[in-house]
């Protein structure tokens, strides 16, 4: 099969490749070995030590004496009957000599007695190559996988292939039940780069059926790939299962209306993004409805497009809402008489402006500003809620002061409630 010959080619790579990193970064090392390169005759001091007797075994297999080769793999169990390293050395001698259930158990033992000997388990997985044992091959990639994090990125093209074939694709689910350090990064590789959303969504499945609860990570990762397929509802509510519940408490049209979670960039709930000459805070203030309220402020050094507070929201086509949220201005200086607006825009091209409240940008106490809009029944699968500069001129981006916002929601109209932004004082 072709995905077989993709593994062994990427495995053989892979080996090549892990093999010289662990030489350079602490795997096995010149220290591993009494003598890395032994003479016919070591020195007295040179034979006490198994690891030369591995190494002579070693040179003994690759001159094609197979004999001398076990007698000195041997030799080294004798000294140390618990040294993985030779219990694997002699499994490689037994495999030359064509006796492969004595070396298939040869592996299993070393593999207990040296479960975390990266030189060990680096056999082991040419051994289970060779033997086109694949659970065992993804248990020893597993295990170095671990313990060298540098690892891992050339092994998830191989995990890719495993997870997009049908009939050894379930080999990872032990995996997804109890997920390992690596699978984090694993899952992210796939959210972002494999093209087929089935693959996707069963490891995601997998990790639900799993009594670990997915992270964060995960459900980031899942959401967003949601997001990119344009699957607005299914990712909503992906987000939504996520949330604990004290996040649930503050779910509706608009999640965390009154700013008091610190729960964001995760989905469908608030953005907010850094540039130079401003600051996205939450915090205290006077008059606040909650805990705390969000406060923008501009230090007036340099021209800001701002655009760096929204959320995404998956309100219903054809409904009639209105735009409802508290804001306060202490000072706020602006080039021109434009400050900064919330808009509603249609998602995911953002051009269509479906909704936007008055400019912001007067001295004022607490107010509140109802904006009414409707969806359109076409091309506004999602929405995007965000804070922006009221004009789109350049010269106009000047802004230095500060406003606050709070008790942002979005709720059905009232019938007779039908057109222009109405500003309660």
């Amino acid at each position: 099969m072709i995905w077989a010959w993709r593994i062994v080619l990427i495995s053989f790579c892979l080996i090549l490749a892990y093999a010289s990193l662990s030489l350079r970064l602490g795997g096995v090392g010149p220290s591993d070995f009494i003598d890395t390169a032994p003479i016919e005759e070591p020195a007295w001091w040179q034979t006490s030590h198994p690891d030369t007797d591995i190494a002579l075994s070693m040179k003994a297999m690759d001159a094609g004496d197979l004999d001398e080769a076990k007698a000195l793999a041997l030799r080294a169990l004798s000294k140390n009957i618990t040294n993985g390293n030779a219990t694997a050395q002699l499994m490689l001698v037994y495999e030359k000599q064509g006796f492969p259930e004595e070396a298939d158990k040869l592996a299993e033992i070393a593999e207990q007695l040296w479960p975390a000997h990266a030189a060990v388990r680096t056999k082991l997985a040419e051994y289970w190559l060779r033997r086109d044992n694949l659970p065992k091959l993804l248990e020893e990639w597993h295990v170095l996988m671990i313990h060298n994090a540098t690892l891992r990125r050339s092994v998830y093209p191989v995990l890719q292939e495993v997870a997009n074939t049908p009939d050894i694709a379930v080999l990872l689910k032990p995996y997804a039940k109890v997920p390992p350090n690596w699978w984090n990064g694993f899952f992210n590789f796939m959210a972002a780069k494999n093209e087929n959303l089935d693959t996707i969504r069963m490891l995601y499945q997998a990790r639900v059926d799993s009594e670990v609860p997915l992270s964060n990570s995960e459900r980031r990762a899942y959401v967003r790939r949601l997001m990119k397929e344009k699957l607005w509802t299914e990712a909503y509510f992906a987000w939504l299962s996520g949330l604990d519940a004290k996040a649930l408490l503050l779910s509706g049209t608009v999640f965390d209306g009154g700013f008091e979670s610190n729960l964001k960039n995760t989905g469908f709930d608030w953005r907010f993004a850094k540039a130079k000459g401003m600051n996205i805070q939450l915090d205290q203030t006077i008059g606040a409805k909650g805990r705390r309220a969000l406060r923008v402020s501009f230090n007036g050094r340099k021209r800001i497009n701002f655009r760096h507070v929204s959320q995404f929201l998956n309100l219903t086509p054809g409904e009639s809402y209105d735009l409802k949220f508290d804001y306060r201005v202490d000072r706020l200086e602006t080039a021109t008489a434009a400050g900064l607006s919330w808009r509603i825009r249609c998602h995911p091209n953002n051009k269509k402006i479906i909704a936007e409240s008055d400019s912001i940008f007067k001295q004022s106490a607490w107010q509140t500003m109802i904006t009414p809009f409707t969806v359109p029944t076409s091309d506004c699968p999602a929405q995007l809620l965000r804070l922006e500069a009221s004009s789109r001129y350049t010269h106009e981006h000047s802004f230095k002061g500060t406003l606050w916002f709070d008790n942002i929601s979005i709720v059905r109209a009232e019938p007779e409630n039908t057109s222009n932004p109405k500003l309660n004082r």
